[in-house]
């Protein structure tokens, strides 16, 4: 009696365990791309038929299709289907974004799901992108800090006026990957985006219970934008509006400038009510968590790429300007020259050269050789923007731009406004 119970029960036993091993989902999807086919080539404004069948025993509950380049990092909208069933045919016309994609190599990434397991299938594809181009110089203007002017100069240098806005002005940037304009302001706003082709609002950060407070080069843009406040944080936001970086600040420290160098992002974190060193700061873009801290005696007016671990900063302490160079891996700051008279505004030329403007003169310091030397002299400039694709260089005074042909500095052209020149940017294609 007990042998039969014992088959019995390891009956039963094995009954379950089949059931069970069942229903657990074992199953990947199967799918086959029929289109783009391998190597096809596109240009940045076509429209990419991407064409799939996709199966599994389970139910499909997700197929996205996604541009990645070849970082396999996606580049481009994501488009999400849900079939829930176990058989889809994919006919999707996938419309890429705009012209800020480069040449090159490029995958189309169909990923399907089931209930717990999915497939990525990639095929790769050519895109040719447009030739990098000039499109607009965009010059912010206003008297005072609540009524702003934004201003371009197309291709065929005519000035048009853009846009106004009753704001207080405190900073603005671009990104030309993105063709957006951001804007920082004091109390009334504290950050706007708008779209450059249309020129309106695409999204913003509204104000919360503190009045924001920026500095006036408190904006950065690359692939996102970086903010700092007076007090309180740090943030990165992607073209959208999503966070995408935060960090906090002590009550002590008032962030500054701002810059990302691959994976870090360094601020110049000066000190409230003068209570300490000045200090560079480096966090990590993935965590926000600050990776080293640099004492250091000025305040940072701009910071550019020199390689893939180091920075140009130029800066002021007191009214001396300060060139440097910074390893930001290793924390190393290399003083390379000073200036007579206070750093207005600076530019860069190329890997080793940096146009400085001071109050009066305009410098180019050469890294390779080590070397300042005066330039222009008894100019007054406010801003300093260069266009290295076209080798021009752009002067600003208060109400006045001058563009010149660099390094011969022939005179081309000259633009009046009748506000105040707050800023210049140069806006590309991509």
């Amino acid at each position: 009696m007990f042998k039969i119970r014992s088959i019995l029960f390891l009956f039963v036993f094995i009954l379950l365990n089949h059931s069970c091993n069942k229903d657990k989902d074992t199953s990947i999807p199967v799918v086959d791309v029929l289109s783009p086919s391998e190597n096809d080539i596109f240009g940045v404004s076509d429209t990419i038929p991407v064409i799939a069948t996709v199966r599994d025993d389970r139910l499909i509950t997700n197929v996205q299709v996604v541009l990645v380049n070849e970082d396999f990092t996606p580049v481009a909208r994501e488009y999400n289907l849900h079939p829930n069933s176990s058989s889809y045919d994919l006919d999707l016309s996938y419309v890429m974004d705009g012209n800020s994609l480069k040449s090159g190599t490029y995958y189309i990434l169909v990923k399907a799901k089931n209930e717990s397991k999915f497939k990525n299938v990639y095929r790769k594809i050519q895109i040719k992108g447009e030739p990098l181009k000039l499109e607009k110089i965009l010059i912010v203007t206003g008297e005072g800090e609540q009524h702003i002017s934004i201003s371009g100069i197309d291709s065929s240098q005519t000035v048009s006026l853009l846009f106004n806005l009753d704001i207080d002005y405190a900073a603005s940037c671009i990104s030309s990957q993105f063709q957006q304009f951001y804007l920082a302001g004091k109390t009334l706003i504290d950050l706007r985006t708008f779209s450059l082709d249309d020129n309106s609002v695409e999204w913003d950060i509204p104000l919360g219970m503190t009045p924001p407070i920026h500095n006036d080069n408190c904006l950065y843009a690359d692939e996102n934008l970086f903010v700092t406040y007076n007090s309180l944080y740090i943030r990165g936001y992607d073209n959208n509006g999503d966070v995408v970086f935060t960090t906090n600040v002590t009550s002590h420290d008032k962030p500054g400038a701002v810059f990302r160098l691959n994976d870090y992002v360094l601020v110049d974190m000066q000190k409230q009510n003068s209570a300490g060193s000045p200090e560079l700061v480096t966090y990590y873009v993935e965590s926000g968590i600050e990776m080293q801290t640099r004492q250091t005696q000025f305040e940072v007016v701009s910071f550019f790429r020199h390689t893939d671990k180091k920075v140009f900063i130029t800066a002021n302490n007191s009214n001396t300007g300060q060139l440097f160079s910074f390893n930001i891996e290793l924390g190393v700051l290399e003083h390379l020259s000073d200036l007579t008279g206070k750093i207005v505004s600076s530019d860069i030329i190329d890997a080793n050269r940096i146009l400085l403007g001071t109050e009066s003169d305009i410098y180019i310091y050469d890294y390779s050789t080590m070397q300042l030397v005066q330039f222009m002299a008894d100019i007054e400039v406010v801003d300093i923007s260069y266009d290295a694709l076209n080798s021009d260089l752009y002067l600003s005074s208060s109400k006045e731009i001058k563009k010149y042909r660099f390094p011969e500095m022939i005179l081309e052209n000259t633009y009046s406004f009748g506000d105040t020149i707050k800023n210049v940017h140069l806006l590309y294609n991509r």
